[in-house]
Formats: C-alpha cells, sequence, structure tokens
C-alpha cells in the first residue's frame, strides 16, 4: 500500500511546474510509462496508486510483478486508464 503523503520528500509534495502534471507510472524491466493521470498534485497522485495497481493486475496478471509509483510528466501525456480517482465511502 502507498501511502498519500510526501513526507519522505525533502521539499514536501512538489508541485507540477508548467505545462506538466503528475501521474501513476508503471515499470517492468527497463520499460517504463504513465498509468493515470493527469493530476493537479502529487498527493492525488499517490492517493490513486493503489487502485491503479489493482486495475493493472485485473488488465494483465504479469502487472503483479511490476513497479508502481509516481512522475511527473507534460500534462498532454495519455495515460492508458485516464483519469482515475478513488471513491471514498458515503
Amino acid at each position: 500500500m502507498v501511502e498519500a503523503g510526501c513526507d519522505g520528500h525533502p521539499d514536501g509534495c512538489p508541485e507540477a511546474g508548467p505545462g506538466r502534471a503528475f501521474y501513476v507510472s508503471v515499470r517492468s524491466g527497463d520499460r517504463a510509462g504513465c498509468l493515470a493521470g493527469p493530476y493537479a498534485t502529487h498527493s492525488e497522485a499517490l492517493a490513486a496508486v493503489d487502485l491503479v495497481r489493482v486495475m493493472a493486475e485485473q488488465a494483465d496478471p504479469r502487472a503483479a510483478f511490476y513497479g508502481f509509483g509516481t512522475c511527473q510528466a507534460p500534462d498532454t501525456a495519455r495515460p492508458v486508464f485516464g483519469l482515475v480517482r478513488r471513491m471514498e465511502p458515503q
């Protein structure tokens, strides 16, 4: 589980610069890509990592062996799952 916070980041939660956004990313060996986003803040991207991991594992069982995290990229990136938001219980 990924904790939705930036306590470990030296500058707190970074902000995306102009023309950039945050994404949930995936890595398998030398390959990497954006799976979900764009998110305006790093915290939003972190909060989506676990859900996106589940979605990826449902789409491809090999995803259980991939690494998931966040990245910052141009806001024109087109991730596989698009914008994914965690639904809060009501």
